[in-house]
């Protein structure tokens, strides 16, 4: 009997950062290949960790709706009366683009931190979340890209007005660079939506970590929804963490 051959794989670690013990390149029968160490993702030292799927992400999703408010249509709003006003000489801003949430207030904000805290204690097994990102103005999303979380004192002014950053210092958390929030494992273009998507995991203790407290959270209108909004967290994404690296920002939303 002929004996299999077995799979010889190559690591070669890009770097000698925490950052870069996420992600090595290596070769899988003779084929480039992008390797993924999940423990990087995760604050404890356990052997193996769970993906939080279906009902049992709900709470995560409402902490991240929990994070900003919203605007809403006022009750007894009329459409034929709206319809009947003179329309503006031009559009504020597109349908598709995204909003900055309103600020919450001083007691929202110390009950979503309450609650940040409660499901922080509540994690008995390291996790992780499957999330989508959705690109900002140009740029792609590729496999083994690192997702960043931005501090809370970036100019969301200077943030929108250019989306793809070639240095980008100080607009991500210093932290965030030794502990990156998660990495992309697929990307694409949305012929639907315009714009790159892609699917990433992200470490679940990290995400409570970086929602409280947050200011960044943005709103985006979900397509064929009738102007229905869904929130979502502004972060950055890094080709490497390297100053000469392509950073770009994006949209992060839960999947469950």
């Amino acid at each position: 009997a002929k004996k299999k051959a077995k799979t010889q794989v190559n690591y070669t670690s890009l770097d000698e950062s925490p950052a870069h013990k996420l992600i090595t390149k290596g070769e899988i029968l003779g084929r480039d290949a992008t390797l993924i160490c999940w423990k990087s993702l995760i604050s404890t030292d356990a052997e193996s960790t769970i993906v939080v799927r279906g009902s049992f992400g709900i709470p995560f999703l409402q902490l991240l709706h929990g994070c900003g408010k919203l605007g809403h249509s006022p009750s007894g709003y009329n459409s034929s009366e709206n319809s009947r006003r003179r329309r503006p000489r031009r559009t504020v801003r597109p349908p598709s683009a995204s909003v900055h949430a309103s600020p919450l207030s001083k007691k929202d904000s110390e009950a979503h931190s309450g609650f940040c805290q409660q499901l922080r204690e509540s994690l008995s097994l390291p996790a992780l979340l499957r999330c989508e990102l959705f690109c900002e103005g140009k740029g792609a999303l590729n496999v083994g890209d690192l997702i960043l979380a931005l501090s809370s004192q970036n100019d969301d002014d200077d943030i929108s007005k250019d989306s793809d950053l070639e240095d980008g210092s100080g607009a991500a958390d210093e932290k965030s660079h030794a502990l990156p929030l998660g990495v992309v494992v697929a990307g694409g273009f949305s012929p639907s939506r315009g714009k790159s998507h892609g699917v990433c995991f992200v470490g679940a203790d990290k995400l409570i970590d970086t929602l409280d407290g947050t200011d960044h959270g943005m709103g985006i209108t979900l397509p064929q929804s009738n102007g229905r909004k869904m929130m979502t967290l502004k972060v950055m994404v890094v080709r490497d963490s390297s100053s000469t690296g392509c950073r770009r920002y994006a949209l992060l939303s839960i999947l469950l």
